[in-house]
């Protein structure tokens, strides 16, 4: 394992290759950071603007998921969510990658989804199915103990850097 310097003047634990084998995998992640960006920035509010662009882009996804065109469907899902972050538009972005085959990001969406609904909402026990079933063919990754860190990198892609968050990952090597 080794400490290199990342884009961002971050730092980041790295380790050259690791391979992950099928099933749940639990990596602790620990990354230090230098700079002031959050990791996770509290819901804002968001303006009627915003979330009738976003509920537009809604109605038009779940019109392109019914319809089979499943990565249509992903790219308008995925843009009314940077409109609105609304749990809603999430558990649609991770039916459409689940569609697509793409089932370690789903997983990744699914537990996202998990983590911001309330308690009692009544999709829960479904989703929690969903991920269950997805998931046992993935590796997955935690980040835990992240002292400060603002940015984290998997597979060259940054990830934000959230405590106790769960990124699923296809089985493989993965740096």
């Amino acid at each position: 394992m080794t400490w290199t310097r990342g884009l961002g003047a971050s730092w980041c634990c790295r380790k050259s290759r690791h391979a992950l084998t099928a099933g749940a995998i639990v990596l602790c992640v620990a990354c230090l950071a230098y700079g002031d960006e959050k990791a996770s920035s509290p819901r804002e509010e968001v303006s009627e603007a915003k979330r009738e662009l976003a509920r537009g882009l809604f109605r038009e996804g779940v019109a392109l998921l019914d319809a089979g065109r499943y990565a249509e469907a992903l790219q308008c899902f995925q843009r009314a969510y940077v409109s609105w972050n609304s749990p809603k538009i999430l558990l649609n972005i991770a039916t459409s990658l689940r569609d697509l085959g793409q089932n370690a990001k789903a997983a990744t969406t699914y537990a996202r989804y998990l983590a911001t609904v309330e308690p009692d909402n009544p999709r829960r026990e479904e989703v929690a199915r969903a991920l269950e079933e997805i998931s046992g063919d993935l590796g997955r990754i935690v980040s835990n103990d992240l002292r400060g860190a603002t940015r984290l990198w998997l597979d060259d892609v940054e990830i934000a850097a959230v405590a106790g968050r769960e990124i699923w990952v296809e089985p493989g090597s993965h740096v």
